[in-house]
């Protein structure tokens, strides 16, 4: 069995020397071991090259510049190629204190893995790990692997209720995933990148920007994952079609009374208070001395969806009034059609008035519609959602939907076959591609600046257009396939951010791989068949990762492995076997 170890240095000769002097010492088998220099100017490569390696050869790639770590550890994976059995990644910060750590190791283990055990920490860097989880009672702190594979705060991930920039994501959120269907994530990750980013710009789809190493679904032959720095001009990407559907088939506005309450004075003259509405099994009735009851259950039916749509479009809450009011432009027929709209909905129609111009004003007094539309729309241009009940509804439904919601904040070009809708919710731009992508359509997308009382914000137009020749795109059943328009890179400092979920996939909006477990697929390709799992080191005490290791069985493991290389730590697993217990692992210690 050949063994190979790898280090990456940089400076600090004095704990580079610590590291190989006690690798030496505890080691009792042969192995290579593989150096990537970068840039170190203390003559961190002279004492390396003098350096007297007992168990096997030192291979050392001296560099002129800093490549970082991602970079760096793809470097001397490719140098080392295909013969080795097992890699062990060892940082040059450590002190390995456990004779005969590797065989122990290798005992376990599968061939082909990499491996990456942390040791006794020679430095306190607990400020520079990347920590992705923290189990407080416990004081266990969980870090990735590697740690390449990120987007940038700002980056948008398609998501229910509604998309979110990724660094507002948390877990237990719902994200779109390549099956197009929603999943939890189970872990976010966030950490400081000093590196290249990769913009990618795609034809009718918002540009995305990602960390060099991070996998994207490419479309050729057969679907295969793709680094983005390995992307090219035109190249096939993949976005799903939403194949989520609602089993709900009306609203109980029950749900969107609040528990208000006017005052009554009794004949002692102390003031009771008492619930402004009866919730009856078909009509919810106003107690304070209104003959209008409203409808407890409002059906998922297309005169709802076409209010809705003129609600998204044109509607707004009214927080003194408490009820909801439509602004319409040209003349009343407008105004009439939502009438229409409101009495076949809610069994009451709403006062027509004049406002300046040709608009005309529509109200509806309502507490609970003020409740509901605030809740399912949110309040304000800017910040206006399609709710997932609209979403996730039959195609027949979104139809009428979007039939309305066009009328009020879109136009038609006939001769072009062309359908244009302009908004200043993003929010509402990413639910409209999604739900465009139902009825088998991706809509062309770009932004632009209007000016407004002084001020400047954006606007988003999204253009459908069903002539076949200007479509720009591929499609089959399940997906889209969209050509790279252009790539461009840029230097960027700053924090970056990552999830996981339960099928490894997101949708950003293109599909890209889950950073926690992409590596050992997304790299198997090019790498000799290597599988590169992502261990959670857990530690604690005064350095946080230098304790113990945990390898789970899906990156392929015989047993779950603690690599302690400390005495004291058999006291302070016990404190962790509980925790373990509970996540149904097996354990082994080694000393």
């Amino acid at each position: 069995m050949k063994i190979a170890l790898f280090t990456l240095t940089k400076n600090r000769l004095y704990y580079t020397q610590q590291t190989l002097k006690s690798l030496n010492k505890k080691t009792k088998i042969p192995y290579d071991h593989f150096i990537l220099d970068q840039g170190s100017k203390d003559g961190t490569v002279k004492w390396l090259q003098d350096f007297s390696h007992k168990q096997g050869k030192i291979y050392i790639y001296p560099l002129s510049m800093n490549i970082g770590i991602n970079r760096g550890v793809n470097f001397i994976i490719d140098k080392i190629g295909k013969d080795y059995d097992i890699i062990v990644k060892i940082d040059n910060d450590v002190e390995i204190e456990t004779s005969g750590w590797l065989e122990k190791c290798i005992k376990v283990l599968n061939k082909k893995l990499l491996i990456s055990p942390y040791v006794k920490g020679l430095i306190d860097n607990r400020g520079g790990v990347n920590r992705y989880g923290y189990i407080k009672e416990l004081n266990i702190g969980l870090t990735s692997f590697i740690g390449g594979i990120c987007l940038p705060k700002g980056s948008n991930v398609l998501a229910t209720p509604e998309s979110k920039n990724i660094e507002k994501l948390k877990i237990g959120d719902k994200v779109l995933s390549s099956k197009g269907t929603y999943q939890k994530i189970i872990n976010t990750t966030k950490r400081y990148y000093n590196g290249r980013l990769i913009k990618i710009k795609c034809r009718n789809l918002p540009e995305l920007e990602l960390t060099l190493e991070h996998p994207v679904l490419v479309s050729g032959e057969e679907l295969k994952w793709v680094k983005a720095k390995d992307l090219r001009k035109n190249d096939l990407l993949v976005f799903p079609k939403l194949k989520s559907f609602t089993s709900i088939k009306k609203i109980d506005l029950a749900n969107y009374v609040k528990n208000s309450y006017y005052s009554k004075r009794s004949n002692n003259g102390k003031r009771t208070h008492m619930l402004k509405y009866k919730i009856g099994k078909k009509y919810i009735t106003s107690k304070n001395g209104s003959s209008y009851s409203l409808p407890r259950f409002i059906k998922f039916n297309e005169a709802f969806f076409r209010l809705c749509g003129w609600y998204l479009a044109e509607g707004s809450s009214m927080s003194k009034q408490k009820g909801i009011v439509f602004t319409l432009n040209g003349t009343s027929s407008e105004a009439e059609k939502v009438n229409i709209l409101l009495k076949s909905v809610f069994n009451k129609k709403g006062k027509v008035y004049k406002l300046t111009g040709n608009a005309v004003g529509l109200r509806f007094y309502s507490r609970i519609l003020y409740s509901f539309f605030n809740k399912e729309f949110r309040k304000g241009a800017r910040n206006k959602i399609i709710p997932p009940f609209i979403i996730n509804s039959s195609r027949k439904l979104l139809e009428s939907f979007l039939e309305s919601y066009i009328d009020g904040d879109g136009y038609r070009r006939k001769a072009k076959n062309e359908t244009v809708i302009v908004t200043a919710s993003e929010k509402i731009m990413w639910a409209l591609i999604m739900i465009y992508s139902k009825l088998n359509i991706i809509p062309s997308f770009y932004q632009r600046q209007v000016e407004l009382n002084g001020k400047k914000f954006k606007h988003y137009v999204i253009s459908v257009c069903i002539n076949k020749k200007r479509k720009g795109y591929f499609e089959n059943k399940d997906n889209f396939f969209i050509p790279i328009k252009n790539l461009e890179s840029r230097n960027y400092k700053g924090y970056v951010y990552n999830i996981e979920t339960e099928d490894n996939t997101y949708a950003a909006p293109i599909i890209i791989h889950n950073c926690m477990i992409g590596l050992r697929e997304a790299w198997q390709e090019d790498s000799g068949g290597w599988k590169f799992p992502t261990p959670r080191h857990a530690g604690g005490d005064k350095s946080f990762c230098n304790k113990l290791s945990l390898k789970g069985y899906k990156f392929g493991y015989k047993e779950d492995v603690f690599i302690l290389h400390q005495e004291t730590t058999i006291e302070q697993m016990k404190r962790y076997k509980d925790y373990f217990k509970l996540r149904k692992y097996e354990r082994k210690y080694i000393i």
